[in-house]
C-alpha cells in the first residue's frame, strides 16, 4: 500500500510540474520576441542594478549586449542569486553579466551593399579638383564601413536581442549608434543616391516601412527599447526621395511599384501622428490640431540612458511624469535642448509634452504636401484633396498660433502662448516645408517668408562655421555652440527655394552651404573623420555637450556633405585645390604690419608682390566656397 501511495503522490507531483511547465511555455509563446526581450532589457531589477552600478561608461552598452540564454532563464538565475535579499556587489554583478551576455555589436555583421561601386559619377564630376574629389571618395567609401546586416542569431533567437530584425541591410550612423535610426535615414538616403546607390536606399527605407507595418509607427531606432517613441516623421520624404531617384534613372516601372507598395504605409504613419500626437497633452482644446511629441511610456527611465534619466529624476525631486517628458524629448530628435525646458536652463524642468513645436508641424506640413503629390500620381484624387485640406488647416494654425511678429519667425507654442525663448533654427523650418511646388496651392505666404529670411539673417544663428541650433549655451547638445547637418540642409533648401524671388535668401542659402562644406572639409583634412555635430563658431571643430561622448562616422553628416558637393558641381566647375591654412585677410594684415614695423620700401614691395602672386593662385580656391550665380 505504501508503494502504491508513493506512486500516486509521484504521479500527482509530476502532473503538477507538467501543468506549471505548460503554463510557463504558453505564457512565453503568447509573448512576442520583442516583449520577451523587453522583460529584461526595458524593465527589470537586473537592468536597474546594472545601470545604477555604472558597470559601463555608457548606459547603452549593457542593453546592446545579446543574451546567451532566454531572458526568462537569465532573469530566473539572477533572482535565485539575489533571493536572500542581499544585492550582488559590483564585481559579482559584472561577473554575472560576462557569464550571461555576449558583447555589444555581436548582433550585427559587416555588410557591403551590392550596388556600391568604387567610382560613382559624382567623383568624375569633381575630377578637376583633386582635393574635393579625394574627400568625396572618402565619404563614398564610408558607406562600406557603415553597412551592417543582422546576424543569424537575431533571426534564430530574436528574444535574446534588443536589435529589431530588419529585412534588408542597414546603413548606420556610426559610433555607439550601431543600429538604424529613424530621421537620420533621410540624409543617409540622400547621400546614398548621390553615390548612385539607389537600390541600397530602397532597402534602408524598406526597413522603416517594415517597422511601421509591424508596430503601427516607425520607432526611434532599431532596438526594442526604442518602441516607446518615434522620431521626427520623415518617412514620406524618404519614400518620395527614392521615387524621384528611380524616375531620374529611368526605372519607371520600379518607381510605380515602389510607390504603390509604400503609400498605404505612409497613410498608416500619418494616422499615428494624427491620432496619438495631436493637440495638447493635458489641456483639452479640440480647436487645436497641431502636433506635439509624446511617449508610449510614462514611468521608467530610458534603458539606453537609464543612469542619466535616474539622476535627472532624482534632482527633480520625484516630479510626476518626468520620464514621460524625457522620453518625449528623445522623440523630438533634439535630445536635448533648452527648447523643452520650462526655465530654459536645465533638464529638471523638461515639459516636452506641453509644447507644440514648430519643426514637428513643419515636417508634418511638408509630409501632407508630399502625400498630396503621391496620391495625385496614383490618381487618388479624393485622398489627395483631403491631404491638401489638412495642409491648409495646419499652416493656418501655425500662422495663427506660432507666428511671432516681433521676431519675424514661427516659435514653439505652449500653455496658450508663444515660447518666450528666442529664435532657434527650428523657427525657420517652415521655409523648408514651403519650398515644395505644392505649397503654391496654399494661401499666399510670401510676405512671411520674406520677413523670416530677414529675421534669420539678423538672428545671430547663421554663424561663421554653420547654423547654430539655438543661442542658449546650456551644455545640451542641441543648443549653442553646436551645428547639425540636417538643420543646415533643411534651412539651406528653404532659403534657396525662396531665393528664386529673393536675392537675400539666395545669398544666405549659398553662404550657409559654403560655410558648411568648408568646416566639414577642414575637419576631414585635420582628423580624417566626419562628426555627428560641429561647432558653429570654429571652422573644422567638432561639437560637444549632451549625454555621451561626441560620435564620429557619421551617416547624416556624410549624406549632407555629398548633397552639397553635388549642388556645388551643378552650379560651377571647381578647378582649384582647396587650401585653408592661410586666408588673404591674414596675409594683408601681415603685409601691413611688416610695412609699418620694417619701414623698408623694398621689403614692402617684395611682400606685396608675393601676396598678389599667392592670391592669384588661390583665388579660385576661395571662390569654390562662395556664391556664384553667373
Amino acid at each position: 500500500m505504501d508503494t502504491i501511495r508513493m506512486v500516486i503522490d509521484y504521479l500527482k507531483l509530476a502532473t503538477l510540474v507538467a501543468v506549471l511547465q505548460l503554463q510557463l511555455t504558453s505564457t512565453t509563446i503568447s509573448k512576442t520576441p520583442e516583449e520577451r526581450a523587453c522583460s529584461l532589457f526595458c524593465d527589470s531589477q537586473l537592468l536597474k542594478d546594472v545601470e545604477l552600478s555604472q558597470l559601463f561608461n555608457d548606459s547603452k552598452t549593457f542593453v546592446d549586449r545579446p543574451l546567451l540564454d532566454s531572458p526568462e532563464a537569465v532573469l530566473e538565475k539572477y533572482e535565485n542569486l539575489t533571493s536572500s535579499g542581499k544585492a550582488l556587489n559590483r564585481s559579482q554583478l559584472l561577473a554575472f553579466v560576462e557569464e550571461n551576455f555576449g558583447e555589444e555589436g555581436d548582433d550585427l555583421e559587416p555588410w557591403i551593399p551590392s550596388d556600391w561601386e568604387p567610382n560613382p559619377p559624382i567623383l568624375q564630376r569633381l575630377a578637376t579638383n583633386v582635393s574635393l574629389m579625394a574627400w568625396a571618395k572618402g565619404l563614398h567609401d564610408l558607406w562600406k564601413e557603415l553597412g551592417r546586416q543582422t546576424s543569424g542569431d537575431v533571426t534564430q533567437h530574436p528574444e535574446r536581442h534588443t536589435l529589431l530584425r530588419a529585412p534588408n541591410g542597414l546603413v548606420v550612423p556610426g559610433g555607439r549608434f550601431r543600429e538604424t535610426y529613424y530621421w537620420d535615414t533621410l540624409w543617409i538616403v540622400h547621400g546614398l543616391i548621390v553615390s548612385n546607390m539607389v537600390n541600397t536606399s530602397m532597402g534602408v527605407v524598406g526597413n522603416l516601412l517594415h517597422f511601421c507595418n509591424r508596430f503601427g509607427f516607425v520607432p526611434n531606432g532599431g532596438r526594442v527599447y526604442y518602441l516607446t517613441r518615434s522620431q521626427p516623421p520623415m518617412l514620406t520624404d524618404m519614400v518620395t526621395t527614392v521615387y524621384d531617384a528611380l524616375i531620374e534613372s529611368n526605372r519607371t516601372k520600379a518607381a510605380s511599384t515602389w510607390l504603390s507598395k509604400a503609400l498605404p504605409t505612409l497613410v498608416t504613419e500619418m494616422q499615428f501622428w494624427q491620432q496619438n500626437r495631436t493637440g495638447f497633452c493635458f489641456a483639452k482644446n479640440d480647436s487645436v490640431t497641431l502636433a506635439r511629441y509624446g511617449s508610449c511610456e510614462d514611468g521608467s527611465p530610458r534603458p539606453e540612458s537609464y543612469f542619466e534619466d535616474f539622476q535627472v529624476a532624482k534632482l527633480a525631486q520625484g516630479r510626476e511624469n518626468i520620464f514621460r517628458d524625457i522620453i518625449a524629448g528623445a522623440e523630438t530628435g533634439w535630445d536635448f535642448s533648452s527648447r523643452w525646458f520650462a526655465n530654459g536652463i536645465n533638464m529638471t524642468t523638461i515639459v516636452t509634452t506641453e509644447i507644440l513645436p514648430v519643426d514637428l508641424n513643419s515636417i508634418l506640413l511638408r509630409a501632407e504636401l508630399l502625400l498630396y503629390r503621391l496620391h495625385t500620381i496614383m490618381n487618388n484624387t479624393a485622398d489627395a484633396s483631403k491631404l491638401m485640406d489638412s495642409a491648409r488647416k495646419r499652416l493656418s494654425q501655425m500662422d495663427s498660433l506660432m507666428w511671432k511678429e516681433q521676431d519675424g519667425c514661427w516659435m514653439d507654442y505652449s500653455a496658450g502662448k508663444v515660447s518666450a525663448n528666442g529664435p532657434a533654427a527650428s523657427s525657420y523650418l517652415p521655409l523648408w516645408a514651403l519650398s515644395l511646388p505644392e505649397a503654391k496651392l496654399l494661401p499666399a505666404n510670401s510676405t512671411k517668408i520674406q520677413i523670416a529670411v530677414r529675421s534669420l539673417n539678423a538672428s545671430g544663428l547663421v554663424a561663421s562655421a554653420g547654423l547654430v541650433t539655438t543661442l542658449e549655451n546650456t551644455g545640451q547638445q542641441w543648443d549653442s555652440p553646436n551645428a547639425w547637418a540636417p538643420l543646415v540642409q533643411m534651412i539651406t533648401e528653404g532659403l534657396l527655394a525662396a531665393g528664386t524671388k529673393d536675392a537675400l535668401a539666395n545669398e544666405l542659402g549659398h553662404t550657409l552651404m559654403s560655410r558648411w562644406i568648408e568646416t566639414n572639409f577642414i575637419a576631414w583634412n585635420r582628423s580624417g573623420f566626419m562628426y555627428e555635430k560641429y561647432n558653429a563658431y570654429k571652422m573644422g571643430s567638432g561639437g560637444g555637450g549632451g549625454e555621451y561622448v561626441p560620435q564620429r562616422g557619421f551617416g547624416w553628416t556624410n549624406g549632407v556633405a555629398l548633397m552639397f558637393l553635388k549642388n556645388t558641381v551643378k552650379e560651377r566647375n571647381t578647378t582649384s585645390v582647396p587650401s585653408h591654412t592661410v586666408r588673404p585677410k591674414r596675409i594683408t594684415t601681415t603685409v601691413l604690419v611688416s610695412i609699418i614695423l620694417g619701414g623698408v620700401v623694398f621689403l614692402s614691395l617684395v611682400v606685396l608682390a608675393s601676396y598678389k602672386i599667392f592670391f592669384r593662385k588661390n583665388k579660385a580656391v576661395y571662390q569654390t566656397f562662395q556664391p556664384n550665380d553667373s
